[in-house]
C-alpha cells in the first residue's frame, strides 16, 4: 500500500483537482482515495492499479463536490474573491512544463483511442468522454449491459497497455 501511495499520490492529487475538488481539499480527497483503496484491497485482488485508483478518485471527488454544494459554506475568502484574487475554489495556473506533459499524454491517448475497433471506440468514448454510465450506453446502443461492460473493460485494458507502452518507449 505504501508503494501504491508513493507511486500514485501526486497523480491522484492532480486528478482530483482536475475533477473539480476545491483548492485545499485535494489532500483530504486523495487521502480518502488511498484509504478506500486500502480497504478494498483487503477484499479483492486488483489487476490494473491505476484504473482502480482512478475510479475511486472519480467517486470521491464527486462526493466531495456534492457535500460542498449541500453545505453552502460561506468562504472566509469572500473578500479576496471580490477583489479578483485566487480563491479556494479555483485551481492555480498550470506550469508550462506540466501543460506540455499533459498535451503529450493527451496526444498519446487520442492516438490509442483512435486505434480501437469501432465497437470498443464507441463504448469507450461514451463512457470516458461523455460521462455516460454503462446502463445508459447499453440503452442508447441497444446492447446487453454485459456486452457494454465487457467492451468497456477491454477498451480500458487496451488504452492502459498503450499508455504503458508509450511511457516505456519514451
Amino acid at each position: 500500500m505504501q508503494r501504491m501511495a508513493l507511486a500514485n499520490g501526486s497523480a491522484l492529487r492532480r486528478l482530483v483537482r482536475r475533477l473539480g475538488v476545491r483548492l485545499g481539499d485535494e489532500d483530504d480527497v486523495t487521502q480518502r482515495v488511498l484509504l478506500t483503496a486500502w480497504r478494498k484491497l483487503q477484499e479483492r485482488e486488483v489487476h490494473c492499479e491505476r484504473s482502480f485508483l482512478r475510479g475511486i478518485a472519480v467517486r470521491e471527488a464527486s462526493h466531495q463536490r456534492r457535500t460542498y454544494r449541500r453545505r453552502r459554506e460561506v468562504s472566509a475568502d469572500a473578500g479576496i474573491a471580490e477583489s479578483g484574487m485566487l480563491t479556494r475554489g479555483e485551481a492555480p495556473a498550470a506550469e508550462p512544463d506540466e501543460l506540455l506533459h499533459l498535451k503529450q499524454v493527451l496526444t498519446v491517448v487520442e492516438r490509442i483511442v483512435a486505434q480501437l475497433t469501432p465497437e470498443l471506440h464507441r463504448v469507450f468514448v461514451l463512457f470516458a468522454m461523455h460521462g455516460r454510465t454503462a446502463r445508459e450506453i447499453a440503452r442508447s446502443l441497444e446492447l446487453p449491459l454485459g456486452t457494454v461492460k465487457s467492451r468497456l473493460r477491454r477498451a480500458r485494458e487496451l488504452v492502459d497497455a498503450g499508455v504503458v507502452a508509450a511511457r516505456l518507449a519514451s
